[in-house]
């Protein structure tokens, strides 16, 4: 069965509910095409489990149209750790005020967590902090798993996911699906800064979706500081990691 969702995973790019509708039209597959797919895979040592396998993330089935395959490179393991929390960090501003509250927490964070990335330029501080500790990451990925910009990462302690096939390159519903991929399998969002009306309010209502907790740091006197507008929305205010990462 997996291998047959593997090929329906390719065939319709990801897109989870066309997956769903061959199944439910029993759609006629072809063995030979099927075997093709999945040699393509393990020569390019690209793994995948799917939503029948028991490691399968039970997080996930909280999502409309969950996953049916999810293509992996690293420790797959990091999905369902239960010793350290997966958070996903948000530092939008990166500016001085915030960089001294992560500084001073940075510590805590790498050793008691899991860091959950999409990988946005905004995010590249955080995820060289956890490099540099040699902490783990789960990035998402937005394309399929043979994209080059994937080669440098350390795959004995970190993990890649995607839920799209070989060749696929990112479209603009990626990004979308990226975010609810990430509130899906943290923890809880931790937000170190962020501006006022921008996309950071995309991830932060995946999140909601899903029951997840927001945890802002207090914002700054910036008029453009948008963590105080979300505590006053209802998100937790924290001020130290130690609430939600131990």
């Amino acid at each position: 069965m997996n291998n047959i969702l593997l090929y329906l995973s390719n065939k319709h790019k990801g897109d989870n509910y066309l997956i769903y509708k061959d199944l439910k039209d029993k759609e006629k597959l072809r063995k030979s095409e099927i075997d093709e797919i999945t040699n393509i895979y393990l020569k390019n040592d690209i793994k995948f489990i799917s939503i029948f396998d028991l490691n399968y993330p039970s997080s996930l089935f909280m999502v409309h149209y969950p996953p049916f395959v999810l293509y992996y490179k690293g420790n797959i393991n990091l999905l369902n750790d239960l010793t350290k929390k997966r958070l996903y960090l948000v530092d939008e501003m990166n500016s001085e005020y915030s960089k001294e509250i992560l500084n001073k927490n940075i510590k805590t964070l790498t050793e008691n967590s899991i860091l959950v990335t999409n990988s946005y330029a905004s995010e590249k501080h955080l995820i060289d902090k956890f490099k540099n500790a040699n902490a783990s990451i789960i990035y998402i990925a937005k394309e399929g798993l043979n994209s080059s910009k994937f080669d440098d990462i350390n795959l004995e302690n970190n993990l890649i996911i995607s839920q799209y096939p070989i060749d696929d390159h990112p479209r603009k519903i990626n990004f979308r699906q990226s975010n609810v991929l990430s509130a899906a399998i943290a923890n809880s969002l931790v937000i170190f800064s962020s501006y006022k009306d921008s996309k950071v309010n995309n991830l932060v209502s995946e999140f909601l979706n899903l029951g997840k907790d927001i945890n802002c740091f207090p914002g700054s006197l910036d008029e453009k500081d948008g963590n105080n507008h979300l505590i006053q929305s209802g998100a937790n205010l924290i001020t130290q990691i130690q609430a939600v990462a131990k």
